[in-house]
């Protein structure tokens, strides 16, 4: 079996394994499997490595044909060994016959150990992350570069002929190095945005996907889009916004100074539902913003605010008139008078 094809069975069992593939995930997965019975193989030896440890269990009784048998099971290059102190059946003492119990099951152990590191390692030698209030600079091997926000994950994918990132959750502004026989896409909640040689944000949520363009041109496909309708293009200083649902909007004039506010550290709010105001606080601040009161979520907030100053929000939100605050030690609670 090459190495080719069980680096791909690793590629597709860490993505099994960290996030829930989507239907064209699925799809593309059953269609890698039906090319080759060594795709199944490689797939499956790397999915019997991972649960081992799960089917390891301690017998009472081991015997040495038991043993052998348990070892061929798993394993093709197994010879008989005739070992001092047994008889010629093979039968050996029960203190020698516990020596070989526990070094089979070490070595087993540390197989399992071993290749769950390893596998542990190559899903995260790829995938970049940012905590609360931490924001992340990365220079990808194309020499695109990416903006990472605050809380924020994304996993990088690149092949001979793709330049392929997953942004698992958060926002990103992507510098794309120009390279035209091999696309630059961006998949988010489905949703692939796809360009050669430009800038462009992507802010992902519960509320869906936006996309805005500052250079250049992207193509997005939504995943809700019919099979053979054309992708939408977006050029500079527009922006689309696909729904949770997955359908996209109307495509409108955006201000990208605006949807990159935030790689000054700054938060801007134009007529902006106060829910989503807490939504985008709470990502650089340890202490979480509650709205109280549902009659809140839509109250309309609009104004230029620090990240790295929550207090400066804190008393915004205080001196309107109608709304109480209260902080605790975790939270800042917002709720009716």
């Amino acid at each position: 079996m090459s190495r080719a094809i069980r680096k791909q069975a690793a590629d597709w069992f860490v993505e099994f394994r960290t996030a829930e593939p989507n239907e064209r995930g699925r799809k593309a997965f059953l269609a890698w499997l039906k090319e080759s019975p060594a795709h199944m193989a490689a797939y499956l030896e790397m999915a019997s490595l991972w649960d081992q440890s799960g089917a390891l269990e301690i017998r009472a009784e081991w015997s040495l044909e038991a043993l052998l048998d348990e070892a061929k099971s798993d394993h093709q290059n197994v010879v008989q060994l005739y070992l001092p102190g047994a008889d010629e059946a093979g039968h050996i003492s029960q203190r020698r016959h516990v020596w070989i119990r526990a070094v089979g099951l070490a070595a087993s152990l540390l197989l399992v150990i071993g290749a769950a590191l390893g596998i542990w390692a190559y899903s995260l030698r790829n995938t970049y992350s940012t905590a609360v209030a931490e924001q992340r600079s990365v220079v990808l091997s194309d020499g695109s570069t990416v903006e990472l926000n605050a809380r924020s994950r994304m996993r990088v994918r690149f092949t001979e002929h793709e330049r392929h990132v997953d942004l698992l959750d958060g926002q990103a502004l992507f510098t794309v190095a120009k390279n035209a026989s091999r696309p630059f896409v961006v998949e988010s909640r489905g949703t692939l945005v796809r360009a050669v040689g430009t800038q462009f944000d992507v802010y992902s949520n519960n509320s869906g996907t936006t996309v805005t363009v500052l250079e250049g041109t992207v193509a997005v496909t939504p995943e809700a889009a019919p099979s053979q309708s054309p992708p939408s293009l977006i050029n500079a200083g527009q922006q689309l916004v696909i729904g949770a649902e997955g359908r996209p909007r109307k495509i409108h004039a955006a201000n990208p100074g605006v949807a990159t506010a935030w790689t000054h550290r700054e938060l801007i709010f134009e007529d902006t539902p106060l829910q989503e105001v807490a939504t985008e606080f709470n990502r650089y601040n340890r202490r979480q913003l509650l709205i109280r009161d549902p009659s809140l979520q839509a109250f309309a907030i609009d104004g230029v605010f620090s990240s790295t100053d929550p207090a400066a929000l804190v008393n915004f939100l205080r001196a309107r008139p109608g709304i109480i605050v209260r902080e605790t030690d975790t939270d800042i609670i917002v709720d009716v008078r």
